[in-house]
């Protein structure tokens, strides 16, 4: 699945692959499907999970690294228009 449960359980296969990095594009609550447009930092959005579903893959990922990429600039942008 396209979800945070989703790469949870596929995991193993990941490391079989030699993955040792995880990149999250924008996962915070949005106001659309493509999350560009980040309504709130400080909640996962629904259509991909949890609070809980992301703590449980930071945990099982305590070793790899991953990162939660933010469109900051997006927000700003539609703020000046």
């Amino acid at each position: 699945m396209g979800d945070l449960k989703g790469i949870t359980q596929k995991l193993d296969y990941l490391e079989h692959l030699g993955v040792s990095c995880i990149y999250l594009n924008p996962i915070g609550e949005a106001y659309s499907n493509h999350r560009y447009d980040t309504g709130d930092y400080s909640k996962i959005d629904p259509i991909l999970g949890t609070e809980d579903d992301f703590k449980e893959l930071c945990e099982k990922t305590r070793n790899s690294r991953y990162q939660r990429r933010r469109v900051l600039a997006h927000r700003l942008g539609q703020r000046l228009l």
